[in-house]
């Protein structure tokens, strides 16, 4: 479950190579390269569910 800080998936390797997120003050959730944390990228709650849904991560049942 995110937070408003930034996590990194326990499922990222130890490359460094990875992204982390949290939910931003709006609902949304933002994404950071880790490699390059002045990157972020906000997405809407219901943008970042359907990469979620679309990739296998979430059951929608």
């Amino acid at each position: 479950m995110l937070t408003s800080e930034f996590q990194k998936s326990s499922r990222s390797q130890f490359r460094g190579e990875c992204l982390a997120a949290r939910i931003d003050g709006d609902g949304g959730v933002e994404l950071q390269d880790t490699v390059n944390p002045d990157r972020i990228l906000g997405l809407p709650s219901a943008e970042w569910v359907a990469l979620l849904r679309d990739h296998g991560r979430m059951s929608m049942s």
